[in-house]
């Protein structure tokens, strides 16, 4: 059935208008700011209030990343609404069949498709003038929600940062939330109080979780509101400020603090004192994140060096010798040494690595 329901979307008419309910008129390109691209950032709609408001809630997956374009052709519009319990065959799609969606600082002279004017502009084509990129708009701003409803979401987006914040604890940053789509029973709640929050998952972790709400509406309790989240954690990071090659030590014109949102653990060097005199384990770009894993530390003493070892007197006081590295190893890591052949009898050592060039037996 839904195979066959996909097929007879797929050969339907793009602008049909028989017994629409909705109309809505795609725009050339946009821009968004929020993570998820929801139908009503893309263009006007208008028609029927029940109608709008659900079709405007349709989420069409991610926004592009930064320097990004991505386009959204009109049969994958169709068939999210489908997907998504919106009787596509009750909306016309009128503007521009291929609209793009672009990410910040992006710049694309890619199509996007043919125009189709709405009924009241029928004598409107496609501007020779290249066309103004609209302003963001936030989610929350396209679906025009009622003022009684975005306090419930407001109040459930907070009980889960607090929530989250103490449960995932995670070890840089703090929790943020982000909302991504409402139900259409949620779209329909115009005032009420939030009694709970409830997930639908057995267990709560970064990334796109889905929550159930339970409201007070004049004295009566509604179940099966259900709101859609981005659960991910903001933190700052350093950045790298310019291309930069494996094994190249890092300094601090080469780092730059920025905010970063993620809904992915993520080992990000926090600081410019975290990151300095660490050295890069494999090519990088600039504005590429500096972590753990594509850094490490700097080695102070190198393989068939020559260094300072010391050892500790029982009474007091240090014994100096000169030894010859068999290993390399950044500060606090242990490497086996040899005692020069001129300071007395060949003897390895195990030693601890203190300093550029020193070593220390415990």
């Amino acid at each position: 059935m839904k195979v066959l329901a996909l097929a007879l979307l797929f050969c339907a008419p793009l602008f049909s208008q028989s017994g629409a309910l909705a109309q809505v008129v795609l725009a050339d390109r946009v821009r968004v700011d929020s993570a998820y691209v929801s139908l009503a950032q893309l263009g006007t709609l208008s028609g029927d209030a029940a109608m709008v408001q659900a079709a405007s809630a349709v989420l069409l997956g991610k926004a592009p990343a930064a320097g990004e374009t991505r386009a959204i052709e009109l049969a994958y519009i169709r068939t999210r609404l489908l997907q998504s319990g919106v009787e596509a065959d009750k909306v016309a799609f009128y503007g521009y069949t291929r609209p793009l969606v672009v990410g910040a600082s992006a710049q694309s002279t890619e199509s996007s498709g043919e125009y189709r004017s709405p009924p009241d502009d029928e004598g409107t084509r496609r501007a020779t003038t290249p066309t103004r990129v609209p302003a963001a708009t936030s989610t929350q701003e396209a679906l025009q929600a009622p003022a009684g409803q975005n306090e419930l979401v407001c109040d459930a987006l907070d009980r889960l940062k607090r929530r989250l914040q103490a449960k995932l604890t995670p070890p840089q940053g703090e929790i943020e939330v982000r909302e991504l789509s409402r139900s259409r029973s949620l779209l329909a709640v115009t005032h009420g109080t939030l009694l709970e929050v409830k997930t639908r998952h057995a267990q709560e972790t970064l990334g796109k979780l889905d929550y159930e709400l339970t409201v007070d509406i004049d004295g009566h309790t509604v179940t099966g509101l259900t709101l859609s989240v981005e659960v991910g954690v903001r933190m700052m990071c350093m950045a790298l400020t310019r291309d930069a090659r494996a094994g190249e030590r890092l300094t601090r014109d080469m780092c730059e603090p920025r905010e970063h949102f993620t809904t992915r653990p993520f080992a990000g060097l926090s600081t410019v004192e975290a990151a300095l005199g660490r050295e890069l384990t494999r090519a990088l770009r600039a504005q590429d994140w500096l972590t753990e894993s594509n850094t490490k530390p700097a080695l102070l003493v190198r393989k068939g060096e020559s260094v300072t070892l010391r050892a500790p007197l029982p009474g007091g006081g240090v014994l100096s010798t000169t030894a010859i590295a068999m290993e390399s190893g950044a500060t606090g890591e242990r490497i086996r040494v040899r005692r020069a052949k001129d300071a007395g009898p060949a003897v390895e050592l195990v030693a601890r690595v203190t300093a550029a060039g020193e070593c220390e037996v415990d």
